[in-house]
């Protein structure tokens, strides 16, 4: 027969044993769930956002005073929400944003290519187009040329530096008999490339990815910011038979 050594109380050992192993595993499981739920959870089901902290106007530039990181939950974030202050901080806004907005690129102008005030998105359409890089891509700069063919008969004492883009309008003495040629010392910023069909042309139909080396559709028109006196100067120009000659210069996309 065999006898199981037991305590003063007349619990045996292995007994003892046993509840103390389940009251470890216990505690240990419990530990567990609350770091779980305190510190691992919130950052499974959260995301860390850029807020706004107050309500801000359309077309204010944002500053380290308007944003703030702030952890939210992430059912609903917006696509593309930002997640960093570097990002926004002197950025204009595109519309109204009142207190608390989760900030995303359709909110405020990550590419500088919204006008402000005093400025407009200018269309030059086919038929006023002499030559363009096919290279050419939203967000790019270009140098622009103003060339019209003239006639033999035309009288070629006409002055063409009547101003033009900030009045920095430079007669390149490119005049003969068959040509006129104006080029503005001022670069512009594209901010539409897109074939006849409306469509914008990229590198590829999954964006600009790989350097320029191909292209979606042959350039139909572009899409200037300009401001509107240069806006204005231009469709008198092209009125005027003028053609753009578009040169992408330094500052472009790469």
């Amino acid at each position: 027969m065999q006898y199981q050594k037991t305590d003063k109380e007349g619990v045996s050992v292995r007994e003892k044993l046993r509840i103390i192993i389940f009251g470890m595993l216990f505690l240990l499981g419990s530990a567990s769930l609350f770091v779980f739920q305190i510190y691992i959870q919130p950052k499974l089901n959260t995301k860390e956002v850029v807020i706004v902290h107050a309500d801000i106007p359309k077309n204010q530039i944002l500053t380290s005073f308007d944003v703030g990181i702030y952890r939210i939950s992430s059912d609903g974030l917006p696509k593309g929400y930002l997640n960093t202050t570097t990002s926004v901080i002197g950025k204009k806004t595109n519309v109204d944003l009142p207190q608390g907005t989760v900030l995303s690129p359709e909110l405020i102008d990550i590419d500088n290519m919204n006008p402000s005030a005093g400025e407009m998105i200018f269309p030059i359409p086919r038929v006023a187009i002499y030559a363009v890089n096919a290279s050419l891509r939203a967000g790019d700069y270009v140098s622009i040329s103003l060339y019209r063919l003239e006639s033999r008969e035309q009288n070629q004492d006409q002055s063409l530096n009547q101003g033009g883009l900030n009045q920095e309008m430079e007669n390149h003495d490119e005049e003969t008999e068959d040509h006129q040629l104006l080029s503005l010392k001022k670069s512009v910023r594209v901010i539409a490339v897109r074939s006849d069909a409306g469509n914008m042309v990229r590198d590829t139909d999954k964006g600009n990815t790989n350097d320029r080396l191909t292209s979606t559709e042959r350039i139909g028109h572009l899409e200037l910011l300009l401001t509107f006196d240069e806006a204005k100067y231009l469709e008198t120009k092209i009125r005027g038979g003028y053609q753009v000659w578009a040169s992408r210069v330094e500052g472009s996309n790469q």
